[in-house]
């Protein structure tokens, strides 16, 4: 296959897999794939074809898909003078780790690093990229650790000064955080309860809308601590059980 040509329309393995038809009015999202859906247990000495998937950004991507974005994979891969040189093609490849990731797609497109023209799209979804405005952010303290997740959700039953309470307890045992106080709670008639605590390491805040329908909690986790991301995410998952109706995260 000629490198020119690795761009290619996904439309037999779309109808081998039952995927929908898409219209020209649908939104269309670029997506990578590299360190984006999967990831290399050594990425500095990368080998296309040992990719580890990740499950979870793929279940996101394909969400994409089900709700009605077309949805185009585009990568780099191939696209070096190296690759260019040796005639090295990685669509074949790529596709096929797709297929057995159970990616839903639209378009692939390999290859293409700086000579493709550029795609429309409404949204791209890539490790690398950046907002403008991010080009302005310097870190000023990179002797210091700062990590902040917002974890967000809508609950069946309001989210009462009681359990943030014990929330707080429980999320400081699991992110092995210190303790300078005990949580502080707040209620105000306008929205509902909010919880702060502090720690040695910084410490995190939560808001309830309790008049809203459903309830929405936001919470927010700031250290200078490193911890994994998946520990309280799973741990806010099993603290509402079946109360919880939809939950989101960033860091």
């Amino acid at each position: 296959m000629k490198l020119e040509q690795s761009c290619q329309n996904t439309k037999e393995n779309n109808m081998e897999q039952g995927h929908s038809r898409f219209n020209k009015d649908d939104q269309t999202a670029l997506i990578d794939i590299d360190e984006t859906i999967c990831f290399y247990e050594d990425e500095d000495n990368r080998v296309y074809g040992t990719a580890k998937p990740n499950y979870d950004n793929i279940a996101k991507i394909n969400e994409l898909y089900d709700n009605g974005w077309k949805v185009v994979y585009w990568t780099a891969r191939g696209g070096s003078e190296k690759s260019k040189a040796a005639g090295k093609c990685y669509y074949d490849l790529t596709l096929n780790e797709l297929k057995s990731w159970g990616c839903k797609f639209h378009e692939l497109c390999t290859g293409s690093k700086g000579y493709s023209p550029k795609p429309l799209y409404d949204l791209v979804i890539d490790d690398k990229a950046k907002r403008i405005e991010e080009l302005y952010w310097k870190d000023l303290a990179t002797d210091i650790c700062r990590q902040r997740l917002i974890i967000e959700g809508t609950v069946h039953n309001k989210f009462t000064g009681e359990q943030m309470t014990q929330y707080c307890h429980e999320i400081t045992e699991i992110l092995k955080m210190t303790a300078v106080t005990s949580p502080v709670c707040n209620y105000d008639s306008d929205y509902g309860w909010c919880a702060y605590h502090h720690w040695k390491e910084s410490g995190m805040h939560i808001y309830g809308w309790d008049d809203r329908k459903p309830s929405f909690f936001s919470v927010d986790l700031y250290t200078c601590r490193a911890f994994e991301v998946a520990h309280p995410v799973n741990y806010t998952k099993e603290f509402f059980g079946d109360n919880l109706i939809e939950i989101v995260w960033k860091e």
